[in-house]
């Protein structure tokens, strides 16, 4: 009797403990959409009453678990609009130490990074951009990462470096962001080779993840003409990344 008391208590605690993982994820979820509520709310406010929105972010930071995945969410949007550079510094760097897996460090590194250039502290700025580049190297913002560390780079007199990180620039400089590859070549003036043909060197500069090349798609539709006969226009279907333009096409021409 008492050895089956044991067994009984065993798996009570077992089926305790599997639902732990469930109960912390629904807990989870629900703060999540709590926060993209509040969030909404302070984006609102911000326009119009910015310390209306302050109030509202700094007591979401104050009441969320520390260890929830919206807290890096929370806390950019906390620095954001923060009253001072100080304190959007400590939010910016709480997203970098405390939650090193969240898809915001590269955002709050390059926000540190500005911060730090604001206060003419190159080698600050540099510490964060080049801790970006390489630990987050495929992050949507490493092209404007690679752009500001070359002209820190050229304001520092390293040229050989600056080039190099501004080829990366232009190189990963995303299909919208034209104004990334205009300023790398226009700060690479004095670079001995151009930066546009750097860019396009291979291996890349710096190892840099370039800019998937956006192809258009094109299909062909008839049309008949008054003479009876048909005819065929091509028409532009959309514009995609350039791997999976030409299985597009191929699909277009069985069609």
């Amino acid at each position: 009797m008492l050895e089956r008391v044991r067994v009984l208590a065993v798996l009570a605690i077992v089926a305790g403990v599997a639902t732990l993982p469930a109960a912390a994820q629904n807990a989870d979820s629900v703060h999540t959409q709590r926060v993209e509520e509040v969030l909404s709310r302070v984006r609102r406010l911000t326009s119009s009453d910015v310390a209306a929105a302050r109030a509202v972010v700094d007591s979401l930071v104050v009441t969320m678990p520390p260890g929830a995945s919206a807290m890096p969410e929370a806390l950019f949007a906390k620095a954001s609009i923060a009253p001072s550079a100080i304190e959007a510094e400590r939010d910016y760097s709480r997203i970098v130490n405390e939650h090193k897996f969240s898809p915001r460090v590269p955002d709050a590194l390059m926000r540190l990074a500005l911060l730090e250039s604001a206060r003419n502290n190159r080698y600050g700025a540099l510490k964060h951009l080049e801790r970006l580049l390489k630990e987050y190297s495929d992050a949507p913002v490493r092209s404007r990462a690679s752009l500001m560390a070359g002209r820190l780079r050229l304001e520092s007199n390293d040229l050989a470096r600056a080039c190099d990180l501004l080829a990366a620039a232009y190189a990963s400089a995303g299909v919208n962001e034209r104004d990334v590859r205009d300023q790398a070549e226009s700060l690479g003036a004095k670079c001995p080779t151009p930066v546009s043909v750097m860019a396009a060197q291979e291996p890349p500069p710096l190892g840099v993840a370039r800019a998937r090349v956006v192809a258009p798609v094109v299909a062909v539709a008839a049309k008949s003409s008054n003479d009876g006969e048909t005819a065929y226009q091509p028409i532009l279907v959309a514009m995609v990344p350039e791997g999976l333009a030409g299985k597009s096409r191929r699909l277009a021409a069985a069609a």
